[in-house]
């Protein structure tokens, strides 16, 4: 079944690597330790500079696939690069496409416009296709939680507020009485005793103003919303209960599936299938090598329609 929230949880990635082609000055950036562990895929380590300036959010992620069989696949270890970034003074996000040598510019309204993501979907299902899914399948409404520790935690000598965020995505499959769950578990470290701190709260502010609730897609609660389908007026409360920079990160996303629903024989098989752990190593005020967030010359500028 296809879902509306891979789209979301695409520029909700790429809203986390925020880069502008315009030079940055008086900036106080944040690198971070990254390393994601997928299922079968194998592991990933990232070093991930992220940049608040301007009332902009810029950054830059370059990506090494160090897991076994990464490596058989490519011949070796392999780099990627991502770069993208939210350009609130002209009120879009843009992409660095490194692969096809482009700019791709994507109006910030599109991030809150479901209709859109059908419209732009590679391969729409007919409504013949659609009657028999919704018939087959059973969408459960989504649960979502939050726990908050009473007591402070130390991380790196900054005094911290543990976050886990935990939602529950559940689809029923009527005909093979079969149930599939994803559970995502985010688990957060917020503090405010970090230099650029104002500027942070300063763009967040913004992209609240501009975008509401749905400022919450792009922000510290980005990795578990990407899963999200539909409105997020139900948790407003929770999200808006939690702030502070998230200085260490951990998502775990485990599937679920258990055949013979509400029977004797049911039989439950499960599996971590996405690891990730963020960290921040180290902060540089008016860091040199800002040229890193622009894009190489010759890179044709494209608007995403």
């Amino acid at each position: 079944m296809r879902r509306r929230a891979g789209c979301l949880g695409f520029f909700a990635g790429a809203l986390l690597l925020l880069v502008s082609v315009a030079p940055v000055r008086a900036a106080v950036l944040h690198l971070f330790d990254y390393t994601i562990d997928e299922f079968v895929v194998g592991e990933k380590r990232a070093e991930l500079a992220v940049c608040y300036a301007g009332g902009n959010k810029y950054s830059d992620k370059r990506t090494t696939y160090t897991g076994s069989f990464l490596k058989k696949w490519f011949g070796g270890e392999k780099t990627t690069r991502e770069t993208a970034n939210v350009l609130l003074d002209q009120d879009l996000i843009r992409e660095i496409d490194y692969l096809k040598h482009r700019v791709i510019d994507y109006p910030l309204d599109k991030i809150v416009d479901p209709d859109w993501y059908d419209r732009h979907s590679p391969g729409e299902i007919p409504s013949t296709a659609r009657t028999m899914i919704d018939a087959r399948y059973e969408v459960k409404a989504p649960q979502f939680s939050l726990t908050v520790s009473p007591e402070s935690v130390m991380v790196d000598n900054r005094s911290c507020v543990h976050a886990i965020a935990e939602l529950r995505l559940e689809t029923l499959d009527k005909i093979k009485n079969a149930s599939s769950v994803t559970l995502i578990r985010q688990a957060m470290w917020l503090t405010d005793q970090v230099r650029g701190i104002n500027e942070f709260r300063a763009f967040n502010r913004a992209m609240e103003k501009r975008l509401g609730i749905d400022a919450a897609r792009v922000g510290i609660f980005g990795n578990i919303l990407s899963y999200w389908q539909g409105g997020l007026d139900s948790i407003e409360g929770l999200l808006n209960s939690v702030s502070g920079y998230p200085v260490k990160k951990e998502v775990r996303v485990t599937a679920v599936y258990t055949s013979g629903v509400g029977t004797g024989d049911a039989k439950r098989t499960e599996a971590v299938i996405s690891k990730i752990s963020v960290n921040l190593r180290e902060v540089a005020e008016a860091p040199p090598g800002m040229e890193r967030f622009d894009p190489p010359k010759g890179f044709k500028l494209v608007t995403a329609r």
